[in-house]
């Protein structure tokens, strides 16, 4: 039977995305195959797009999954799919480079200070790009929870995988990065971002003063591609608007919205976490 066609039976009782949810035992069982091989042959982002909005329709031809399967069960069977893999890594660390002598491009900042820096602190990022602020304490929404000795001075750290949707060409557009702001794409995002000269093609650097600043990528249908971003502030208003669309304008990331393309890692760990950790990350490619 296609799953198609039992999509009233299945969704019956919302669950929301984040909500706690009483979690059974992890079985391979006919509704997990089936959900791995959605993720597998036809739609790489299923699981993640269910957590986010568990109105999501159900892929067509899969098999062995019983017409009373209960809505919790199809959550369930996803979080165990999924496991702890949903978002990036993110770590704040104090910003020392205060001087903008060069003016707004900001050259006196040394990106790759925070490969052996230690943070303040480390979390989770299920969207990428921030609000608009202006005063201390307005860019907490932005920070990821994260804290800050005087809500001014301080750098971003975000790394992790954007889950490709399709064979395709993708754009990473900051809208405006305030005050400066990279972007690594690909293995360089994990080995390499150090280095003080930057790679044309797979990195992006931008600033206060420049607009709708994009960087394209190719990548392939259910792929992991690896993505860093530094973001760093000295005072007065700051901001990073970002996000990644397709070559026909479908956002994937939207700035500040909860994305299901984003991860630390692959569900089965066949793509794994970035090497390192937050202030012991490597400088030198193995």
């Amino acid at each position: 039977m296609k799953i198609s066609t039992i999509v009233s039976c299945l969704l019956a009782a919302p669950v929301a995305y984040g909500a706690v949810i009483k979690r059974g035992p992890c079985h391979e069982n006919n509704l997990f195959r089936a959900l791995k091989r959605v993720q597998r042959d036809s739609d790489p982002a299923f699981c993640s797009n269910f957590l986010f909005d568990d109105n999501t329709p159900y892929p067509p031809n899969e098999r062995n999954v019983p017409v009373t399967t209960p809505k919790a069960d199809v959550t369930n069977a996803c979080r165990c799919l999924l496991g702890d893999s949903l978002g990036f890594e993110v770590a704040i660390y104090e910003n020392p480079y205060e001087g903008q002598g060069s003016g707004a491009e900001y050259l006196e900042f040394e990106h790759w200070y925070v490969a052996t820096k230690e943070p303040w602190g480390t979390s989770v990022a299920k969207f990428l790009g921030s609000g608009q602020a202006n005063e201390p304490g307005e860019d907490e929404p932005w920070r990821y929870g994260l804290p800050t000795l005087d809500g001014l001075y301080y750098t971003l750290n975000l790394r992790g995988y954007f889950l490709c949707p399709a064979d395709g060409t993708f754009t990473i557009t900051f809208h405006q990065a305030d005050d400066v702001a990279y972007v690594w794409v690909g293995e360089e995002a994990k080995c390499g971002w150090t280095n003080p000269v930057l790679t044309p093609g797979t990195t992006m650097r931008s600033y206060w003063t420049l607009f709708e600043n994009t960087l394209d990528f190719t990548c392939t249908k259910g792929a992991f591609t690896p993505l860093r971003i530094i973001w760093a502030d000295i005072a007065g208003p700051r901001s990073l608007f970002m996000d990644i669309k397709d070559a026909s304008g479908n956002l994937y990331v939207q700035n500040t919205v909860d994305s299901p393309f984003l991860f630390r890692h692959s569900a089965t760990n066949s793509v794994g976490p970035f090497p390192g950790t937050f202030g012991n990350e490597p400088t030198v490619c193995a």
